[in-house]
């Protein structure tokens, strides 16, 4: 990261549903919550309305964040739930694939047709 930071990405509700950083300076003794959060927040027009699970990944110069969403209202019996990808240049500013969702339930009866959950 630069400078010596270290983050921590994370998904959080209460007034909107995202996804937030914590960012260490002392090699992660102590940690502060960035002062943009969340920086990626959910879309209620799409299939991410809600957010779980980010998992940030460095390759080369880019940022690649993928995380599981799901349409609103959640369900624990029945709500479908996929996983999407984000990038970035910077880490904190964001842009959905335009390929999202990325990994879907799989077929009816098999293991996974219901839910794809942390990436």
């Amino acid at each position: 990261m630069p400078d010596g930071e270290w983050r921590l990405y994370y998904a959080g509700a209460g007034t909107t549903i995202g996804i937030g950083i914590l960012r260490s300076f002392d090699r992660g003794q102590s940690w502060e919550p960035h002062p943009d959060n969340p920086v990626f927040e959910r879309d209620l027009t799409s299939w991410d309305q809600g957010m779980l699970h980010a998992m940030v990944r460095r390759v080369g110069d880019r940022y690649l964040m993928w995380y599981s969403g799901y349409e609103e209202p959640l369900d624990l019996d029945s709500t479908p739930i996929y996983v999407g990808l984000a990038l970035s240049d910077d880490g904190i500013r964001w842009e959905r694939s335009p390929y999202n969702p990325v990994l879907g339930p799989g077929p009816a009866g098999s293991w996974n047709d219901l839910r794809v959950v942390s990436p």
